[in-house]
């Protein structure tokens, strides 16, 4: 049987990695795809043992594994395309990995969202509301030139905002 085609050496090969467009992709392939479930986030090589219980007990099903291509593969992380967290903890409770004693201590935490101003309807002069009304934290709001504003030190992560955003400007 032959050996699977190591695409990343043969993309070398060509060159791709002397364009910008390849160096992307390969700092695209080696970046997770999204921010680790809360709790789990210092898991590494462990989250390969399991079968994807963190992901079967979302109720929000928003955690997803990386494929087998992908750097990270086999990691879960969370995709707020269509939801956010609510922290419940139960991809916690599902993970095999974590003792008793862990589960118990662990209070679900994530980073705070990022806004990309370059891409925020706001920032061009263009009126949106989209994510306001999402934050329950009120961590977003307009300043007085009705700009979108993140305060990162009230965001709690949940990333709802993300998937009311139109542009993708907050990730």
């Amino acid at each position: 049987m032959a050996e699977p085609i190591d695409h990343s050496r043969r993309a070398m090969l060509r060159g791709s990695f002397l364009t910008r467009e390849g160096r992307e992709e390969v700092a695209r392939q080696q970046r997770p795809l999204g921010t680790a479930p809360p709790g789990l986030d210092d898991m590494g090589d462990a989250c390969t043992v399991c079968q994807s219980e963190c992901m079967a007990a979302c109720p929000q099903k928003i955690i997803r594994i990386h494929a087998v291509d992908h750097s990270c593969k086999h990691t879960p992380y969370l995709d707020f395309s269509r939801a956010g967290c609510n922290f419940c903890g139960e991809c916690i409770c599902a993970c095999p990995e974590p003792d008793e004693h862990t589960k118990a201590a662990v209070l679900p935490q994530l980073p705070a969202i990022d806004l990309y101003k370059t891409q925020c309807l706001t920032w061009q002069g263009i009126f949106c509301m989209s994510c306001l009304s999402a934050c329950e934290v009120r961590a977003l709001s307009l300043s007085p030139r009705r700009q979108l504003m993140l305060s990162r030190e009230q965001c709690t992560g949940c990333g709802v905002c993300v998937s009311r955003c139109p542009v993708g400007a907050l990730a």
